[in-house]
């Protein structure tokens, strides 16, 4: 199993719009790919305060990269993802792979 956390930090005072961006990509994401465990959507109380975090759990690294192909291609996908760009901090977003044991 593999856990994956995509997070941004959000401009200041664009969290909320931030949070609720990334519901939608959770939204749009757990419709066309649904996964057994819904994704979640988290904020840092602590460290990086505010950091919105999106996390899900893939069976594999191997259905993970698949998921990433066909989202590329997912016009949906990629507006809600030009929809959030304005909200971060540039060159904030990143991507951690996490197996579970």
């Amino acid at each position: 199993m593999i856990v994956v956390d995509t997070s941004g930090l959000p401009l200041p005072g664009q969290e909320a719009a931030m949070i609720a961006v990334v519901k939608e990509v959770a939204a749009h994401l757990d419709q066309r790919w649904p996964l057994p465990a819904p994704r979640q959507v988290t904020v840092d109380v602590t460290g990086e305060t505010g950091r919105v975090h999106l996390l899900s759990v893939k069976e594999s690294l191997a259905e993970h990269e698949r998921q990433v192909v066909e989202q590329a291609a997912d016009e949906t996908y990629r507006a809600l993802l030009q929809k959030a760009a304005p909200l971060g901090v540039p060159g904030s977003t990143r991507t951690v792979l996490r197996r579970i044991v």
